[in-house]
């Protein structure tokens, strides 16, 4: 058990070094804190069509989606937001809407719209 727990913790390290170490390309720190950013859940706010009933359904998702959320990005951009902060996107257990209750994290959310449905959101 000793041994396990040193591998562990060596390749905690390890990856934590690559993290740090690996240069990331978009906006830099200076870049972000002159952004303002709006938070929202792609469940919630992302409902498709012109669907603008309240989803008051706590228990279960409300049909929201990726290509829900970029056809509302003229609105918040018009509110004077020049980035978004989503909820957690990877397939969830059950009625995990708000997504955090993660299943595969390398699986996006086929509720949202999944990796197409992704893609197209980050595109625009």
């Amino acid at each position: 058990l000793p041994g396990t727990l040193a591998a562990i913790a060596w390749t905690v390290a390890v990856l934590l070094f690559a993290c740090i170490a690996t240069p990331v390309s978009g906006a830099t720190a200076e870049e972000w804190r002159t952004r303002t950013i709006y938070r929202l859940f792609v469940d919630r706010f992302g409902k498709d069509g012109d669907d603008i009933n309240i989803c008051l359904n706590l228990n279960d998702y409300c049909g929201g989606t990726f290509a829900g959320v970029a056809s509302r990005l003229d609105y918040i951009a018009n509110m004077g937001f020049d980035a978004i902060l989503i909820n957690p996107v990877v397939k969830q257990y059950g009625r995990g809407y708000h997504g955090y209750w993660s299943q595969n994290l390398y699986e996006i959310n086929p509720e949202f719209g999944g990796d197409e449905g992704f893609q197209t959101l980050v595109d625009e």
